[in-house]
């Protein structure tokens, strides 16, 4: 069958992309205007303004949807919103009041509406039930399920409230992983009660992982992004699911290393029930996954009228969270809105931390005399946005030192490419600073 502008204008809408800079590339462009992808990853104001004018000028019914990764400091983009610098899921659970986790979510919405983000690849449901999990680790709440769901209902409130659609991940539950899904596939056998209790809440979506569930998939290698038993049978009909169902990237090594790479995998994802699927980054799977959906959808292997059935749903959160296009083309960029409203969050961000802090187990003397050395990991080497983060840091805790009657005599980041020895040399030549202080964040030695 040949396929209509129509038909390839819904296809469209079940693809979100992304891409890198602050100006609409020609390649964001094609994929807007020749494939009508109807979401992207997120950027800034000018640019998401950019994005949506040439949406509407493409015909686009409905505004795009732009979605952000954003976990607060364990995962998050941009830099430029104050307030997604409030604790990540752990800390935030250190609290023990899931209140804070409605208003730092609220406040962070707040700020990502007003640059015109209106979609958030959060909270993650995940529950760290293995400790040496190389995914999630401190992006979960806990290892308390009813914990876990009772924190992340507080976020998906949130942010409903300040008008950014939740998505709750990785379903069905990462928590229990030894493999890093960017890095190759996971298998898991894990309880579903935290998406249960976010379903039964009303989370608006809800994104697909790519681990392995044998007793559902009945092999080793199907992803549970790609499995039909995973997305149609258990989250639709099982637990009764009605809101969107997107996809992790397909870029990642547990989808892309499979026979067909990352087009086969959209198809596979789409023909399994999903409604968007997400391809971040390389243009070249951008176009490979549209040609492959056009060729699917005509051999029959797709059928259009299950995506325009999925495309209702789209449309809802869209219509729900995207809003007309006199909302996200009339209100330009309020600089000095945003700047009261950053500095309020900011206050809240604070008072969130301050609880967080926990004392695990006993404690050391403090003297009153002596220097300390501050050792902590960064992500990468330095670039603004980490510069920015250590100098913070560097600010905060000279305060509480000083407080306490210490002095810091150096903060040293270390970077990801130091080995064992190096870190053991670096520790031996400040030992003269009579007491050194590691802080310590095993999730920033590897990307997000």
């Amino acid at each position: 069958m040949d396929l209509s502008d129509e038909d390839k204008r819904e296809i469209g809408q079940h693809f979100v992309f992304g891409f890198h800079g602050y100006q609409v590339s020609e390649d964001a462009k094609e994929l807007i205007d020749k494939y009508h992808v109807g979401h992207c990853v997120e950027q800034v104001h000018a640019l998401v303004q950019s994005l949506q004018q040439c949406a509407r000028d493409a015909g686009h019914r409905h505004p795009l949807m732009i979605g952000i990764d954003q976990e607060n400091v364990v995962s998050r983009r941009p830099s430029f919103v104050s307030s997604l610098s409030s604790p990540g899921a752990m800390a935030i659970a250190a609290t023990g009041n899931p209140e804070y986790a409605r208003k730092c979510s609220a406040a962070s919405a707040r700020e990502m509406k007003a640059v015109g983000i209106n979609w958030s690849y959060s909270p993650v449901g995940d529950v760290n039930s293995d400790p040496h999990n190389p995914v999630i680790g401190v992006r979960s709440f806990g290892d308390d399920p009813t914990e876990v769901a009772r924190f992340a209902k507080a976020v998906g409130d949130g942010l409903t409230q300040g008008g950014v659609a939740p998505s709750a991940k990785h379903f069905p539950g990462h928590g229990d992983t030894d493999i890093d899904s960017h890095l190759g596939l996971p298998v898991i056998n894990k309880s579903l009660e935290t998406f249960q209790k976010l379903i039964d809440a009303g989370v608006a979506s809800i994104m697909t992982g790519h681990m392995v569930i044998q007793a559902l998939t009945g092999d080793g290698e199907t992803p549970a992004s790609l499995s039909r038993a995973v997305t149609t049978t258990l989250l639709r009909e099982e637990l009764q699911f009605e809101g969107v169902v997107v996809t992790d990237c397909l870029e990642m090594n547990a989808v892309k290393e499979r026979q067909g790479g990352v087009p086969r995998g959209a198809v596979e994802a789409l023909a399994a029930g999903a409604d968007v699927v997400m391809v971040c980054h390389t243009m070249a799977f951008h176009r490979g996954a549209m040609v492959a959906t056009y060729e699917a959808v005509q051999k029959g292997e797709l059928q259009i009228d299950e995506l325009r059935e999925s495309g209702e749903r789209i449309t809802a959160l869209k219509r729900k969270f995207a809003g007309t296009w006199d909302d996200v083309l009339g209100n330009p960029f309020d600089e000095k809105a945003m700047n009261v409203l950053q500095a309020t969050n900011k206050k809240l961000s604070e008072e969130a931390y301050a609880k967080s802090t926990a004392l695990i187990s006993g404690s050391l003397p403090v003297f009153s005399s002596g220097k300390i050395v501050v050792m902590t990991p960064v992500c990468n080497a330095p670039r603004k946005a980490t510069s920015e983060t250590q100098q913070l840091l560097t600010t905060c805790l000279s305060r509480i030192l000083w407080d306490a009657g210490l002095q810091m005599s150096n903060i040293w980041f270390m970077q990801r490419t130091l080995n064992a020895e190096e870190i053991s040399a670096r520790v031996l030549y400040s030992s003269h600073a009579m007491r050194i202080v590691a802080l310590g964040n095993w999730m920033s030695w590897r990307e997000s």
